[in-house]
Parts: C-alpha cells; sequence; structure tokens
C-alpha cells in the first residue's frame, strides 16, 4: 500500500453545478490515507495522467482524534466524501470534476474503503489543470 499525507485546506468545495457540499470539519479529528498503489504516472517529468473511465486503486481512510486529543469514538453518521477537483486561489475555491462510483462511504469504526471509482472527465478536457483527490 502506499500511503500519503491529508492536509486540511481552507478551499470552499463546489460541486459541478456550482453548488456548495455541506460538511462539518472538526479540527480534533486526523486522516491516514492509504492507496493499494500509485496511480498511472507517464511522461518526463511522470506526471498523474488520467482518462474518462480511468479507475482509482483502492483508497482506505481511517480518522482518529488529533494528536494530543483524546476522543474516545467519532460522531454518530460519520462519513468520507471523496472528490477530484482543480482548484482556484482567487476564489478559494475547489470545483468537483466528477467521479463515478460510491464515492460517499460511511465510517465503520473510524474507517471507510473506496472501490471501483472511475473519473467523469479527462486531464485532456481539463486543459493540464492539476487535479486533487
Amino acid at each position: 500500500a502506499c500511503s500519503f499525507s491529508w492536509e486540511r485546506c481552507s478551499y470552499r468545495l463546489l460541486d459541478g453545478s456550482g453548488e456548495m457540499y455541506r460538511s462539518t470539519p472538526s479540527c480534533h479529528v486526523e486522516a491516514h490515507i492509504d492507496m493499494d498503489r500509485l496511480p498511472l504516472l507517464l511522461g518526463d517529468p511522470p506526471t498523474w495522467t488520467y482518462y474518462k473511465n480511468c479507475t482509482l486503486p483502492r483508497i482506505t481512510v481511517r480518522m482518529h482524534g488529533a494528536a494530543g486529543v483524546h476522543m474516545p469514538q467519532l460522531p454518530d453518521r460519520s462519513s468520507v466524501l471523496l472528490s477530484a477537483v482543480t482548484l482556484n486561489a482567487a476564489t478559494g475555491m475547489a470545483v468537483s470534476c466528477g467521479l463515478d462510483g460510491e464515492v460517499h462511504q460511511p465510517l465503520v469504526h473510524g474507517a471507510c474503503s473506496f472501490a471501483s471509482i472511475s473519473f467523469k472527465t479527462t486531464s485532456y478536457n481539463l486543459k493540464g489543470k492539476p487535479v486533487h483527490l
């Protein structure tokens, strides 16, 4: 499995139609994220290239209390929404590019996983804008 760090950001998440997602982020929660393997990297220098129906490797998310914070359990009905977004630094918005599959998962014992998730668009259609998960 490939691990990577999750960093809290201040961008507001918009869906493809421009509506803002409702969320309740907590500074008392940290995420640990694993991916079964790295996504496809092509070119020189290697960059993450994706195409429509490109399936992401399985992603597992584990939530726990932040360092030094005792949190016996996550609130009821806690869940994770997986999004692929482009960022607009001028507006502070993260706009969804669209993913197909079960992208909203409930946390069970503080964890959930995403499998068979694919993109609704291509890197070409986004004119080379970097995409963030």
